[in-house]
């Protein structure tokens, strides 16, 4: 279910970026993303939690 949520922040930060590309777009929100933790405080793998979890607000902003 990640996909409606990404492309809605996607959709976010091109309403207000207009003049952006897709790559910037995505470097917007990949780089500005938050890592996760699992109940111990174990960082999950790259491979589990891709780039993070969406700061949309921070991708806008960036």
């Amino acid at each position: 279910m990640s996909a409606p949520h990404v492309a809605g922040a996607a959709a976010l930060v091109l309403e207000a970026h207009p003049e952006w590309s897709v790559d910037f777009v995505k470097a917007a929100l990949m780089n500005t993303a938050e890592n996760l933790f699992d109940a111990d405080g174990n960082l999950y793998s790259h491979n589990s939690q891709g780039a993070g979890s969406i700061r949309v607000l921070d991708a806008i902003n960036t």
